[in-house]
Formats: structure tokens, C-alpha cells, sequence
């Protein structure tokens, strides 16, 4: 019996970096069939198996049904391996089946372009909170930002690569409080595990520990206050709204009035006006900064002070009224606290 493959040869480049699925070969064993191929990049990968037969949709073949190298993350290299069972599907047809491989990254990065903004209590911000003064002159090179928050799935895959102990702590610092009823990893049959009905929601009840450890991890870091910012207006694309990416609420945050009490899956709401998701509600999000007062002074990427008491989040959330998503809105809370209503997202500069 000879198995028709057809593989679309994809090169897939996001935020400055590629990855290419290459060398794909298939073999027919009893009961499935063995997939091989490479992962060219510098990063890892999501890989997933679609199938079709004949003209018919596409259909994603079972993470129940496959072992090997597959799902939300792969690391780079030569020779990766899937075997399909191809359970539910006729032995008579199987031999028509034509397969596909497709590759994301593990967190998808959106470009920033580098620029000058006025940070703080803008004019369509209405009704700001005194910590939102001076408004003040911000520079700041091109960076890349991750287009949705970090979700319990990623969470979970760094928790058991970096081989987090099973309390959800490294040493004495703790990353994330897995013994907390709100989180939505645990540490089950000797793995990290996200809930599964809410794998693609953030990550919540994570520390600033937590998340600066995820992010150093991942070949980056925190935003600074003002890459946060600075995102959340739209960059250089900014069209002066009051949310991120529009003036209604409703259309691009999940907050207090809409939220119905709980986080909601990443991206379900409009982008801003550089794809980003999420950045008004949903969680409040870590920022790399101690959290100080603003100075007039015109700064270039600045980090804040050196030490402080408590760090800054920044976005609002679920929890909170509409006012609190504002973009020049500021929070803060001590890097040891977590929170059901608290996540973060990554930031890579030019030199990580």
C-alpha cells in the first residue's frame, strides 16, 4: 500500500527570525505511519500534523493519537520523529491520505519599530491618576513584543524544562503558587500540567520572579514601562485612543463589566494597530521596572531605578472597572505577590 504525501514547504518568519520544515519523509508502519523531518531555527517551534483526503478539509490530526515531536513545542534539530496511529481512520482509505506539516513559534513576536512618544497622561486619557505626571518625552529603540500574553500552556512547558521543583519554586523564590485554587497548572504524575480548558488562557498567579524567570528562559525579558507603553498606544502606528488599539472598551478588553468574573483565552478580543492582543484587560501584566514617579526629563529606554519596593503592572483586568485599562494607567505590587489577575508578556531587544 503506497501513502500519497503532500508537504507544503513552509518558511515561516516572524518578528526578525525563520524557521523551516524541511526533509519531510513518511513510512508506513502496522497500524499508522512515521513521519520524519527537520526543524531549521533559532527557536523552538510549534509543529502540528494536518491531514486531508482527497479535495476534502483539512483536519488536525490528535495530540491522543501521536507521540514523538509534535505540539507547542519543539526544539530546533535534525531528525525529529511522529508517529500517528491514524485511529478513526479507514484502513481502506488510508492510503489516500495527504498530509501536511505546519510551524509556529512557540510565542509569537510583533515587531516594534523604535521611536520617540509622549508618555503618561495624554490628552485622550481623560481623568488620570496623579503617578500618570508629568507627561514626558520617551526614545526608544526597536524591540519585539510577544503578541499575546503568556498562557498556562507556555507556563507549563518552562516549569518542567527548567525543571521547576513540583511546589512551583525555585530554591526559596517562588515562580508561581501552584497550591493556590486560582492557578491553572498542576503538578500531576511527575509533569507540570495546564488545565486543558484553559491551556490558552494566561497565565495567572505568577510572580515578577515568575515571570522574569520565564522570560530570561526564553531569550528575553520583561518590557520596561515604557516598551509597554509604548506598544499598547499602537508604536508608530498610534492613533491616540484611550484602550489599546480603540476608545471602546468592549471591543479590545475583557474587564470587570464584560469578563464575567474569569480570565478569557488570549486574542479573543480586537488587536491594536501593531497585531497585539490583550494589552487593555484580561490580567494586569508584570513590567520589568521598580515603580517610581515620572520626571519631565526626555529619556531613551529607560529601566527605572535600580531597587524599589514594589514593581510596576500595567493593562487592568477581568477584575477591575474599564478606567484601570487605560494605557497610561499604572499599578504596582511587590515581585513576591501573585495574583488571580495578574500575568505578563515577553519583550526581545536587538541584542537577545
Amino acid at each position: 500500500m503506497r501513502y500519497l504525501l503532500t508537504f507544503t514547504f513552509l518558511i515561516l518568519t516572524l518578528a526578525g527570525w525563520g524557521q523551516q520544515i524541511s526533509n519531510v519523509k513518511q513510512s508506513l508502519k502496522e497500524g499508522g505511519m512515521e513521519i520524519r523531518y527537520d526543524l531549521d531555527s533559532e527557536r523552538p517551534a510549534r509543529v502540528h500534523l494536518f491531514y486531508s483526503k482527497g479535495q476534502d478539509t483539512s483536519f488536525q490530526a490528535e495530540g491522543r493519537h501521536m507521540e514523538g515531536d509534535f505540539g507547542i513545542f519543539v526544539k530546533p534539530g535534525r531528525g525529529k520523529r511522529i508517529s500517528w496511529s491514524m485511529k478513526g481512520i479507514d484502513s481502506l482509505k488510508r492510503s489516500g491520505i495527504r498530509i501536511e506539516l505546519r510551524g509556529r513559534p512557540f510565542i509569537e513576536m510583533v515587531k516594534v519599530k523604535g521611536g520617540h512618544f509622549q508618555m503618561g497622561c495624554t490628552e485622550e486619557q481623560n481623568k488620570c491618576r496623579g503617578d500618570e505626571k508629568p507627561v514626558h518625552r520617551v526614545i526608544l529603540d526597536d524591540y519585539t513584543i510577544s503578541r499575546y500574553e503568556i498562557t498556562n500552556a507556555q507556563y507549563a512547558v518552562f516549569l518542567n524544562e527548567a525543571g521547576v521543583d513540583r511546589d512551583g519554586r525555585e530554591g526559596r523564590t517562588a515562580l508561581i503558587h501552584i497550591d493556590n485554587k486560582f492557578c491553572q497548572i498542576r503538578y500531576q504524575d511527575g509533569r507540570f500540567r495546564a488545565n486543558p480548558a484553559k491551556a490558552r488562557h494566561p497565565v495567572v498567579e505568577v510572580t515578577w520572579n515568575g515571570a522574569q524567570a520565564f522570560c530570561q528562559w526564553a531569550g528575553g525579558s520583561l518590557p520596561t514601562e515604557a516598551e509597554w507603553e509604548y506598544a499598547a498606544r499602537g508604536g508608530a502606528k498610534a492613533r491616540a485612543t484611550r484602550y489599546s488599539g480603540s476608545n471602546h472598551p468592549d471591543s479590545v478588553a475583557w474587564y470587570d463589566d464584560n469578563a464575567g468574573g474569569h480570565t478569557h483565552q488570549v486574542g479573543e478580543k480586537k488587536p491594536n494597530e501593531l497585531g497585539i492582543y490583550d494589552m487593555s484587560g484580561n490580567v494586569w501584566e508584570w513590567c520589568f521596572d521598580w515603580y517610581s514617579p515620572y520626571t519631565g526629563q526626555t529619556r531613551k529606554n529607560p529601566k527605572g531605578p535600580r531597587r524599589g519596593e514594589n514593581v510596576v503592572v500595567r493593562g487592568g483586568s477581568w477584575l477591575y472597572y474599564d478606567s484601570f485599562c487605560r494605557v497610561s494607567n499604572r499599578a504596582s505590587s511587590a515581585p513576591s505577590y501573585a495574583f488571580n489577575n495578574y500575568g505578563f508578556r515577553l519583550v526581545r531587544t536587538q541584542s537577545q
